[in-house]
């Protein structure tokens, strides 16, 4: 009887724990699309452990700075060539590199 009730014990908290950490498990595998040109992925805090809630946060409020950065530098830049294709003067054939 004592191990019939050690052995529920076990399946129980192996349940309650792999159900505690699907939160991170969400918030890991939307953290790992988060890259140069998708900075504006913010983690999900819902339902995060209190434990990692300040990660996620954080995370999320560096993602808000890079993009604000990003959108501000852009706007003052001049509108450059960004293709990685050569350049082409239709009339003249590629251009020269200096």
């Amino acid at each position: 009887m004592f191990r019939h009730l050690s052995q529920v014990a076990l399946l129980l908290a192996i349940y309650s724990v792999r159900r505690s950490v699907r939160p991170l498990r969400a918030a890991s595998a939307e953290a790992s699309n988060i890259g140069p040109g998708s900075i504006s992925i913010r983690l999900p805090e819902a339902d995060v452990p209190a434990e990692a809630l300040p990660l996620v946060l954080a995370v999320n409020r560096r993602s808000i700075a890079w993009s604000r950065a990003l959108s501000s530098s852009a706007s003052s830049l001049p509108m450059q060539h960004t293709s990685c294709a050569p350049r082409v003067d239709h009339h003249y054939g590629p251009a020269r590199q200096p």
